[in-house]
């Protein structure tokens, strides 16, 4: 997309309505799963629906 200062955040986000999770801070869950010798998981995410939006706060949730 020429012009376009983030693409794949305007591709995702506003055009295929794709929630993108930055930044996640995984290495307490990546242990969690090492205790419980697991290696797949659900997880579970639910940001706000706001209009006209662009971030949200999530609180996420993994289900073993």
């Amino acid at each position: 997309m020429e012009g376009a200062w983030l693409p794949i955040h305007e591709v995702a986000i506003v055009a295929m309505g794709l929630h993108l999770l930055d930044n996640l801070e995984l290495g307490d869950l990546a242990e969690a799963c090492a205790q419980e010798a697991r290696s797949a998981l659900l997880l579970v995410v639910a940001p706000l629906v706001l209009e006209r939006g662009t971030a949200s706060s999530v609180n996420p949730i993994a289900i073993f």
